[in-house]
């Protein structure tokens, strides 16, 4: 396919030297630019490139090229625009051939970290189980609720929390031990019950 050559090449050239209508400029050098562009991105890219990429290289590269001052731009803008456009092609299959390599030596570690349903299923069911936990609990007694806050999710000693509460070591065992036994039950029943029954302590 012949490529397309400025109308007026003269009138190409003032324009170019005056830099007082950029857009007659790109007007005249647009397709010769497309072309060019479109080759260095096949050259790098070993396929047809898609017309996007040709189009953001043209902007990239006519933007390059109302800036020059070289001699060889005001001898014959063409073929200076279509030299630029078809390096920045070349630049930009280049860096989408990185971008590709750096998306598929990431889709392994992406692929680790999604969520599955089983992973929904099993943060759907622990968040269940907290509720009826934190339900159960309200139907503890005050004492009860307070010996297995402390020591069994603050991790403080049984003895220090028997010796804080003046009582002595077995009744604060038997205490915790039936509270246990009552929260798992309240839990293992769906959290059913009256809402701060009182358990006999001994």
């Amino acid at each position: 396919m012949p490529q397309s050559a400025p109308d007026d090449p003269q009138r190409l050239v003032v324009a170019w030297n005056s830099r007082a209508n950029a857009l007659e400029v790109f007007k005249q050098l647009r397709d010769p630019m497309r072309q060019a562009a479109r080759r260095g991105l096949r050259f790098a890219l070993r396929q047809t490139p898609n017309e996007h990429d040709v189009d953001d290289v043209v902007t990239r590269a006519f933007s390059e090229v109302l800036k020059s001052t070289s001699d060889e731009a005001k001898r014959d803008p063409v073929a200076f625009a279509k030299t630029v456009a078809r390096l920045r092609g070349i630049d930009r299959g280049r860096a989408i051939i990185r971008e590709r390599r750096n998306i598929k030596e990431l889709l392994p570690e992406a692929e680790r970290h999604r969520v599955t349903d089983e992973d929904l299923a099993a943060a759907a069911a622990k968040e269940t189980r907290l509720r009826a936990a934190e339900e159960a609990m309200d139907g503890l007694t005050a004492d009860q609720r307070d010996v297995i806050e402390r020591t069994v999710m603050a991790q403080e000693t049984l003895s220090d929390w028997a010796l804080r509460r003046g009582t002595t070591y077995e009744a604060a065992r038997r205490l915790r031990a039936r509270g246990l036994q009552a929260l798992f039950k309240r839990i293992d029943s769906g959290g059913r019950g009256r809402p701060g029954g009182r358990n006999e302590d001994g």
